[in-house]
């Protein structure tokens, strides 16, 4: 559909937000990064892409009342800058999904196009998107709004599993829309569809060889789509630093089965005070701004403002030793000897 690309100067910068699987967060810490950008002055719009699962606005506090995508999509007359929701925080923004529009998780190929086009055209700094969890061409074609889109996942097997599944999947889409119409490609391309995440080391790369046999020009494309491909890994309700050593072989996988590079870009410690402002409707960074998992969203943001334009070399040492730093003033101190500790729930 479209190559993973920055913004250039009159177009806003877009950090699409995915996942694996869903239960991770994802939605809320793309609300609180959208919160954490507006307190740093910075104009923003959050942008619910969970088509057909809709629920960014609950996770901004806001009610489901608003027109959005489904009503842009569903009415030509509609501009999608007049769909931007003002929000009770300054310089934030909301445009919504669905809401009650049915059959948007089905968007055809146009009606993708145009909606990325006019996304583009926003007057904001930063669009923040929350995308639908899993591999869905929806999200995968949402996920180029970006060539460093973030991917969200947890500190278990499955989730970090899901996450390489995603990423899979979203080469082998970008891969198979530079050679898609020409039928020489199409078992190759299947292929490799088909081999799951055992696949050898190197597939990618070998495919990339066997398109060159045929298509020297080809392939050569193929190699530069993937060159600027730096999806990044948020790692959330980590138990603590040494957590993101789990990112070790996700990363090195990935680049020796997929031809990417992967960058660590966040840690997000667990925090009990998420579920109480999710209870309470509340939003994270505003209400409880001193919680661990609120400053680990700021320390994002303030990420993002800093880093997002560059290429982040030994990004998971140095985001192991920062995280090991500012995770410090969360510690519980050790008892002392001779003092009883009550055991946790």
């Amino acid at each position: 559909m479209q190559q993973p690309q920055e913004g250039v100067s009159d177009e806003p910068c877009l950090i699409p937000i995915a996942s694996g699987k869903g239960g991770v967060g994802k939605s809320l810490f793309a609300a609180n990064l959208a919160v954490s950008l507006a307190a740093q002055g910075k104009r923003v719009v959050a942008v619910d892409l969970d088509l057909g699962g809709s629920n960014l606005h609950s996770c901004l506090g806001m009610g489901n009342t608003h027109a959005g995508i489904g009503d842009f999509i569903n009415d030509p007359q509609l501009t999608l800058a007049r769909l931007v929701t003002p929000s009770p925080l300054k310089y934030l923004g909301f445009l919504a999904g669905d809401g009650v529009t049915p059959f948007l998780a089905n968007l055809g190929y146009f009606q993708k196009l145009k909606l990325i086009r006019c996304l583009r055209a926003l007057e904001a700094d930063y669009l923040i998107v929350d995308l639908g969890a899993g591999s869905s061409y929806n999200t995968l074609d949402f996920f180029a709004l970006s060539s460093r889109g973030i991917v969200m996942a947890t500190p278990d097997a499955l989730s970090l599993l899901n996450a390489m599944t995603l990423l899979k999947h979203f080469v082998l889409r970008q891969i198979g829309q530079i050679i898609s119409g020409d039928h020489r490609f199409k078992e190759l391309l299947d292929v490799q569809r088909h081999q799951g995440l055992r696949i050898p080391a190197g597939s990618v790369d070998e495919l990339v060889r066997q398109i060159e046999a045929l298509d020297r020009e080809m392939a050569e494309q193929v190699r530069a789509r993937l060159q600027i491909l730096k999806p990044r890994l948020v790692l959330n309700q980590a138990d603590g630093a040494d957590d993101l050593k789990m990112l070790t072989p996700v990363v090195n996988n990935l680049f020796d089965k997929l031809s990417i590079e992967v960058e660590c870009f966040g840690l997000i410690p667990f925090d009990s005070a998420v579920r109480h402002t999710v209870r309470e409707r509340g939003v994270l960074v505003r209400d409880l701004p001193r919680s661990p998992a609120a400053q680990g969203v700021q320390r994002v943001a303030e990420r993002v403002v800093r880093l997002w334009g560059r290429d982040l070399e030994n990004s998971l040492e140095r985001l192991y030793s920062d995280s090991c730093g500012w995770l410090q003033q969360f510690s519980k101190p050790a008892p002392e000897e001779g003092a009883s500790v009550e055991s946790e729930v």
